[in-house]
């Protein structure tokens, strides 16, 4: 489900073209492996669009090359792209992407994984993919509602964060991204501060960030130093990928605004070795009530939280006790929805995780799990209520797709 995006959509994403190395052989900062990108944008106008893609490198304003789409693109129709077979792009890269139309288009771009063989077990298959931001959706201040350290052990795997930023602006911009754990505790001496270029973007890498303590699970404010220049930001959430069922990469976009009342579309439990979890993030500066109704086959669960200013209520489907009746339907039913409400006055941002461990919670009936199931995750925003359109938009959709695009 998309907005509908402007003439300009932004996409500052986890990884175009290119390998997340190492910066030394000791410590290797970001997700493992190399990686590409595919990008799709879909024409929301009513006229053929002719679309245009500028690409920037991390950390430097200049631009490498604009590609043109050689045809243009009917109404309501899509185009799908490789980033290794973009003439133009150097063989290595990392960095943003900005869309150019003469119509309203909506787009998305993932991270894959290219190298060596993804998909087998001593190399599973990694991907992640989120939505451009339209120039509407930038602003001064966002908020990445869940980053993390180290968080994790040997049998779940160990969590990292990165946070890519990009400034959509004429000229430099000064960011600063500050951090709160899920307790409210405020890290200073972990806060990050970069000057980035305009059009350029930065990795702000939490792995890297030695004020961080190993098991950190929070938030992050990312500010621009004036108020009048904006930015776009994507998180990504990544497991360490020492096997199949480690490796999810779950990426979403930090958020310029929130809301009073959230809707999730999916929350899933135990559902065929699926479980749902994330993070409500209260961006007030008041203490506030949240009431989560969950629904599933039709009857409602309910779970009351209070979460003080810019404090993180963290949530996983299987440890919430509301919804221990779930598990007593069948594996089909175990999916449904949520709303998260606030109380009066209070404003939440909130980002949605879902993966496969493989099987189901102990004691809890469920077939056996596909092998290439495992491991598999995706990430999403909680849509704003008032901001529901009629009209939802998804920029690529595939049935047994052959091919170089993974999804």
């Amino acid at each position: 489900m998309f907005r509908k995006l402007s003439l300009r959509a932004l996409i500052a994403l986890s990884t175009l073209v290119v390998p997340l190395a190492s910066a030394s052989p000791v410590a290797a900062i970001g997700p493992t492996g190399t990686y590409s990108s595919g990008i799709a944008c879909v024409n929301l106008g009513a006229a053929s669009a002719s679309v245009a893609i500028t690409f920037y490198n991390a950390d430097n304003g200049t631009a490498i090359t604009t590609y043109s789409v050689p045809s243009a693109i009917a109404p309501k129709a899509n185009v799908v792209l490789f980033t290794p077979s973009i003439p133009g792009l150097p063989s290595s890269l990392q960095g943003s992407a900005v869309v150019s139309s003469d119509q309203q288009v909506a787009c998305t771009a993932d991270a894959q994984r290219t190298d060596g063989t993804p998909g087998t077990v001593a190399q599973p298959a990694r991907s992640s993919t989120s939505e451009s931001f339209d120039t509407a959706q930038a602003a001064s201040t966002l908020y990445a509602s869940q980053v993390a350290k180290g968080l994790g052990n040997a049998t779940s795997g160990v969590y990292d964060s990165y946070i890519a930023v990009q400034n959509i602006e004429s000229s430099a911009v000064t960011v600063t991204v500050s951090y709160v754990d899920r307790f409210g505790v405020s890290y200073p001496a972990a806060s990050e501060t970069v000057s980035i270029p305009s059009q350029a973007s930065h990795y702000f890498y939490q792995s890297a960030n030695a004020s961080l303590p190993t098991g950190f699970l929070g938030s992050a404010k990312i500010l621009a130093s004036d108020n009048t220049k904006k930015l776009a930001a994507t998180v990504v959430m990544y497991n360490d990928g020492t096997s199949v069922a480690k490796s999810q990469m779950l990426a979403y976009n930090a958020s310029s605004s929130g809301g009073s009342k959230l809707v999730v579309p999916q929350w899933v439990r135990n559902y065929y070795g699926y479980n749902t979890g994330g993070n409500i993030m209260n961006i007030g500066a008041t203490t506030t009530t949240v009431t989560s109704t969950f629904t599933f086959n039709g009857t409602p669960y309910v779970r009351v939280d209070t979460i003080g200013p810019q404090k993180v209520l963290a949530l996983f489907a299987t440890t919430i006790s509301a919804l221990a009746p779930i598990d007593l339907l069948a594996v089909n039913l175990r999916t449904g929805s949520v709303v998260f409400e606030t109380s009066p006055g209070g404003t939440i941002v909130s980002n949605i995780n879902q993966r496969n461990d493989g099987a189901c919670s102990v004691g809890v009936s469920c077939p056996a799990i596909p092998g290439n199931w495992v491991g598999v995750g995706s990430a999403l925003n909680a849509f704003v209520v008032s901001a529901a359109t009629p009209k939802a938009i998804i920029s690529r959709f595939a049935k047994a797709l052959g091919g170089e695009i993974i999804n």
